[in-house]
């Protein structure tokens, strides 16, 4: 599933590029084009963290299950560790994928972002 959702991230900032291309660089639109710019570098953060989670730390348990010998953790700790790992990925998949519906739904409303964000900060404080 976190696969999925690395991939999803790429698809949807692919075509974010294109949308940020064409926001008006007039007076009124630049502080959409900031909240933009913002919420993209974000979500390819959070992509990238996904990602190298996935890359990086999963081949350690990989790593450890091929090169099992006398000196390895005894199997109840591994996976423990490997518990832990997996509900850190799941969470953080949960977290990017709202994410990222988060930001089509304000790429695709007729309203601005910055409208759009309004309120959604207005709404979840009362």
């Amino acid at each position: 599933e976190a696969l999925r959702q690395v991939r999803s991230c790429r698809l949807g900032l692919k075509w974010s590029y294109v949308y940020g291309y064409y926001i008006e660089e007039g007076k009124d639109s630049g502080s959409e084009k900031n909240l933009f710019e913002y919420l993209q570098r974000n979500l390819e953060e959070k992509n990238d963290l996904l990602h190298e989670m996935l890359e990086k730390e999963l081949q350690i348990f990989l790593k450890r299950e091929k090169d099992s010998g006398e000196e390895s953790l005894p199997k109840e700790v591994v996976q423990k560790q490997f518990m832990e790992f997996r509900s850190k990925v799941t969470n953080f998949t949960n977290v990017t994928q709202k994410f990222l519906t988060q930001i089509l739904q304000d790429l695709g409303s007729e309203e601005k972002l910055t409208q759009t964000r309004t309120t959604l900060s207005s709404g979840s404080h009362s």
